[in-house]
């Protein structure tokens, strides 16, 4: 065990919970869809940030600083955060095409409802190691959990508090506001909230087949389903360091 400072990055899905719907068929889409969402904000993680655990609709990864330099350190992470919001909207688009003229139920149909959140935070964070696993404790964690839910009306950007920003270059991040959150058991939070371009997301409009062809295909893309969530079980998400 032991406590240094660390950088805590929470990218969160947001829309999950009206996207997610009480049959089996959507149950298993709809956590195939947000994998591979979750996936392609994974992919773009560069060591020394790390991920630590996925979290439902949520990646939570890390970052120790050491001896490395404060600065240099978190506006790497800064920057791998934009890659992780450009990487999304290119997953995200390329879901809802794919969607189109194939299964119909009520996940394929609304995949255009996801957005993607992420938060930041840096401080003296515990860190220790149970069942072969990187278990991270104190304050920071639970900050940044906390920050989850906030006052921001938007479903899209990336919030940041003043611990973090603080050692941000000026121009790293444009159309920047400033933000107070408060928590009954933390108080309050000082934050910068940053709100990407606005992007418009037409779905496209889905040629009309049978309810058969439909059926069909819903129970296809099932099985395909359960396959592929029973592969991803054995894979890594472990960031290499390169």
């Amino acid at each position: 065990m032991k406590i240094g400072p660390v950088v805590l990055v929470l990218a969160d899905i947001s829309g999950y919970t009206q996207f997610v719907r009480l049959n089996k068929i959507s149950v298993m889409h709809a956590e195939t869809i947000v994998t591979d969402l979750l996936e392609s904000i994974t992919r773009q993680a560069r060591f020394p940030m790390t991920l630590n655990r996925l979290e439902g609709d949520a990646a939570f990864f890390y970052c120790e600083v050491a001896d490395r330099n404060t600065s240099d350190v978190i506006n790497d992470v800064a920057k791998q955060i934009k890659l992780m919001m450009s990487a999304f909207t290119i997953a995200h688009g390329n879901l809802i095409n794919k969607s189109v003229g194939g299964c119909i139920c009520d996940a394929c149909c609304h995949i255009d409802g996801l957005r993607l959140k992420v938060f930041a935070h840096f401080g003296e964070t515990v860190i220790k190691q149970a069942n072969n696993h990187i278990e991270l404790g104190g304050e920071p964690p639970i900050v940044i959990h906390r920050l989850s839910k906030n006052s921001v009306d938007s479903s899209e950007y990336v919030l940041v508090t003043d611990e973090f920003a603080t050692y941000m270059a000026d121009d790293l991040y444009e159309d920047t506001e400033t933000s107070i959150e408060s928590y009954d058991d933390i108080g309050d939070v000082g934050c910068k909230v940053f709100f990407p371009t606005t992007r418009t997301i037409i779905k496209p409009v889905a040629p009309r087949f049978s309810r058969l062809t439909g059926i069909t295909e819903a129970i296809r893309l099932f099985w395909i389903g359960v396959i592929d969530r029973t592969r991803r079980k054995s894979r890594s998400y472990r960031n290499i360091p390169r």
